[in-house]
């Protein structure tokens, strides 16, 4: 075979296979992968109808909203931080005093850092609300210059300011890092009284009641077999101010009564006529069942009698309240475990103060004990007889009559009279001998006057006597 002639057969070949390549497409449309040719003759010519194509709807294309562009802050300046510690504390409204430390003591400085102190060391004290230190002061170091200062600063740095660790003791009294403050700080008011804050007081004994104390009395207040602990204080200032009780029980010494205010008006309820009490004296007395009394008084042994003494306050034990109160009409003082109650002269128109021993029953009578009355004081210290009177002189072997002339002056010391008003008048002359007149008094009257007679006569026309000085 030639050259075309093999060239033409190639392009018929390969123009049979192109045609036959066509044809094999057809019947691959119609065809499924698993038919066999004679499935494929029965495959009907109708096209089943197709469910429609949704369109989906087109959205709206959103317009972008244009954030507004941010104007920019000023760049700020910083403020100088100032050191705390560089303030300055006013304390122009404040009582103020310098002071000194009496013990070796350690406290805090501004920044909480531990100081040791030592005794002597000079100190400012502000105080807002009184003259006492308390946990309301404040205390700070001087610089070098203010030493000799004889007042304290108005207006102080806080890196000055000294910090003790605050406390309470059993008595109740605030502590600074452990030491009271009367035990700590020489304040001019505590080196000048010299006082003893806690001021233990004993059944039947008189204490002398001086402001800023607390009286401490170990007893059994409310009859249980249990030892309490009593405290007893007030302001210091007379009249109609309040007392301040406070009771402590048990081992620990925990507090679980305390009662203020303890004013004249509650003691009126059942003695309408006393005055207001002057809180000169307590005295811790008791009755004759056991229970305990503390009378507050003024002191028996200064009272003007011509002008009534005021009255006393007793307070005792209450099973309600632990505290109650009550008024009595008479002063009272105690010597040698001896109760006595303030009275009248029966003699020199009644100016003399007297006492007389009694016992507080358990109904609140009172009982002599003794004839005996003892004069104290009246407006004058003494009298002077207007005519000659008959006495009896203490002597060696007893008494000796005698006569005391007109102008000598006596100094009224005693009577004794028995129960018809009987006995004598016991006095004192003016070089120290003592001596006795023949007394009759039995406060009853004639014609309105009373009966008081001095060697059978009137006490008046024999004795000089002075009412208001």
């Amino acid at each position: 075979m030639n050259r075309k002639n093999m060239i033409a057969t190639a392009a018929l070949l390969l123009f049979l296979s192109m045609i036959f390549s066509a044809c094999a497409l057809n019947v691959k449309s119609i065809r499924k992968p698993s038919e066999t040719t004679e499935e494929i003759e029965n495959v009907p010519t109708s096209v089943p109808t197709l469910a429609p194509t949704l369109t989906p709807t087109t959205k709206p294309t959103a317009t972008p909203t244009r954030k507004p562009t941010a104007t920019p802050k000023p760049t700020l300046t910083p403020t100088p931080t100032i050191d705390p510690a560089e303030a300055e504390i006013s304390f122009a409204d404040q009582n103020a005093e310098k002071a000194f430390l009496l013990a070796d003591v350690n406290a805090k400085d501004f920044y909480g850092q531990p100081v040791e102190l030592k005794v002597g060391q000079v100190i400012w004290i502000y105080t807002p609300e009184n003259e006492t230190t308390d946990e309301t002061s404040r205390f700070f170091l001087p610089i070098a210059e203010e030493i000799t200062d004889e007042y304290p600063s108005e207006n102080v740095k806080a890196s000055r300011e000294l910090f003790f660790d605050m406390s309470e003791n059993r008595y109740g009294m605030t502590c600074f890092s452990g030491f009271p403050e009367y035990d700590l700080f020489g304040t001019e008011a505590n080196l000048r009284t010299n006082l003893k804050r806690v001021v233990e007081v004993k059944p039947w004994e008189q204490i002398d009641l001086m402001s800023q104390q607390r009286y401490l009395m170990r007893i059994d207040w409310d009859r249980d077999g249990s030892s309490d602990e009593l405290f007893l204080e007030y302001d210091g200032v007379r009249y109609n101010d309040p007392f301040t009780l406070t009771i402590r029980s048990g081992t620990d010494g925990s507090s679980y009564r305390e009662a203020d205010c303890l004013y004249a008006e509650m003691f009126w309820d059942n003695s309408p006529y006393i005055g207001y009490i002057i809180p000169e004296k307590l005295i811790l007395a008791q009755k004759p069942n056991g229970d305990y009394v503390l009378l507050i008084c003024e002191n028996i042994s200064t009272v003007y009698d011509d002008s009534e003494p005021e009255g006393a306050a007793a307070i005792y034990y209450n099973p309600d309240s632990m505290f109650s109160v009550r008024g009595m009409y008479d002063a009272f003082g105690c010597e040698d475990e001896v109760l006595y109650v303030s009275g009248r002269s029966g003699f020199f128109y009644g100016i003399w103060t007297t006492k007389r021993a009694v016992r507080l029953n358990d109904d609140w009578t009172l009982d002599t004990l003794s004839d005996t009355v003892y004069y104290l004081n009246s407006w004058g210290s003494y009298t002077y007889s207007r005519e000659d009177v008959n006495i009896e002189i203490e002597g060696p072997s007893g008494y000796t009559p005698s006569v005391l002339p007109e102008g000598m002056v006596i100094i009224p010391e005693k009577e004794v009279l028995d129960s018809d008003g009987k006995g004598y008048l016991y006095v004192r002359l003016a070089d120290g001998r003592k001596a006795r007149i023949k007394a009759e008094c039995n406060y009853k009257y004639e014609y309105g006057e009373r009966i008081a007679l001095l060697d059978g006569r009137d006490d008046r026309d024999l004795f000089h006597y002075i009412v208001g000085g």
